[in-house]
């Protein structure tokens, strides 16, 4: 079990001045601004260190026989057992567009790339944890 996140957040004195963050003073941190009207930022961050990991859950799923035409409201949740229960640490959702297609009415879909991380004070220490789809067909507004 991970310890609990009051122990993770600390301050550490660093050259340039004290520093209260959630995670090591290991990590990198670096301030950025998007200018308007500008949509991309290419950065590279150099020299960072990997002393403390983490634990990255990657959730695709497949989606079988689903109306062509229609939007899905997706949903990926995770949790985490915790003594008998079992406590929320991630959601993802999004909504999909199932492309109309004249020659059937079913389709499966693949959805990839649900990504989740976990900080982790012992990799050698299991952790158990339970995936939950939701998935439904969104009806269209009617105007009045």
């Amino acid at each position: 079990m991970p310890h609990k996140t009051e122990d993770f957040i600390k301050e550490h004195v660093l050259a340039h001045g004290i520093s209260v963050v959630c995670g090591y003073s290991e990590e990198k941190r670096l301030n950025l601004n998007h200018m308007d009207c500008q949509d991309l930022n290419d950065i590279t961050v150099q020299d960072v260190l990997l002393k403390y990991t983490g634990r990255m859950l990657k959730v695709s799923v497949n989606l079988q026989m689903v109306c062509t035409g229609k939007k899905i409201a997706f949903g990926v949740v995770i949790q985490e057992k915790d003594g008998d229960s079992f406590i929320t640490r991630g959601i993802r959702v999004c909504e999909l567009e199932i492309p109309e297609d004249k020659n059937k009415k079913l389709s499966n879909v693949s959805v990839d790339d649900f990504c989740f991380t976990f900080p982790e004070w012992d990799l050698c220490s299991p952790r158990t944890f339970k995936i939950i789809i939701i998935a439904h067909y969104l009806f269209p507004v009617k105007n009045n």
